[in-house]
């Protein structure tokens, strides 16, 4: 009688086993993990940039926010205007007026320097006409 043969099927399975590298292997992988290890070096560099690039806008932002916050807490900022100087040598005393709206912005007496002006003024006046006197005498 003839044996039958049971014939084996041939059957694939994946398994994870230990692998020893080869040193080619190894050199390879070494100059991989040194470029990886550049690569993360260039990137946090770039990181870091980009975060103090955006806490000096944080920080651009909140200025600006706590300007506009004073400005509605105080109701009023400061601003220039160019404004006409009226000296009243009477009163002593020397307003400022918006030169567009007409508007008296500052009345206030004059300083000790802003009076010493008026005497400069009165000396410098005295002393053409003495001049022009005297040219009118030298003439006669």
């Amino acid at each position: 009688m003839a044996k039958h043969r049971i014939e084996k099927k041939k059957e694939l399975t994946k398994k994870m086993y230990k692998y020893d590298f080869f040193s080619h292997e190894l050199t390879a992988l070494a100059v991989k993990a040194a470029n990886a290890d550049k690569l993360k070096d260039d990137l946090e560099r770039q990181f870091d940039s980009i975060k103090q690039d955006f806490k000096g806008r944080i920080t651009g932002a909140e200025l600006e926010m706590k300007s506009y916050n004073s400005k509605i807490r105080d109701g009023y900022e400061l601003r220039d205007f160019l404004c006409r100087v009226e000296k009243d040598w009477t009163e002593k005393t020397i307003t400022f007026t918006d030169d567009d709206t007409g508007n008296v912005m500052e009345t206030r007496k004059m300083t000790p320097a802003e009076l010493q002006e008026q005497t400069e003024i009165f000396d410098q006046v005295v002393d053409e006409d003495e001049e022009e006197t005297e040219e009118e005498e030298e003439e006669a």
